[in-house]
């Protein structure tokens, strides 16, 4: 089974991307912060994707992608943002995330980023 981890401060915003995973037969760890994320990477090596929120206190999703993708450059990373503005996308991808979304998220993207495991 595909595993991912979705990090983001807000337990709403983790509920509902946790039940669009579940959904399609992913595997999902929840993580409150950056660096519950990161945690929850070395304790889940076998992570193969990790969707974050930008605005998060302590470590902001870029710090997050950058770190993650250096731990695991195959992994496949999205940010994700309420204000699309707060980087720029071109930072977002140096860092090592592959995919930038806004939010509210747009299902029918996710569903072309992530198929059915």
């Amino acid at each position: 089974m595909k595993k991912i981890i979705i990090a983001d401060d807000v337990s709403e915003n983790r509920a509902v991307l946790q039940a669009f995973f579940e959904g399609r037969g992913y595997e999902t760890v929840l993580a409150e912060s950056g660096e519950r994320a990161i945690h929850e990477l070395v304790a889940h090596p076998d992570t193969t994707a990790l969707i974050t929120d930008y605005r998060m206190p302590r470590m902001n999703g870029i710090e997050v992608v950058r770190l993650a993708s250096s731990m695991d450059p195959k992994l496949f990373i999205v940010l994700a943002s309420g204000d699309i503005r707060d980087f720029e996308e071109r930072e977002a991808r140096e860092a090592g995330a592959k995919e930038v979304l806004g939010k509210p998220y747009d299902l029918k993207r996710l569903k072309e980023l992530f198929p059915p495991a």
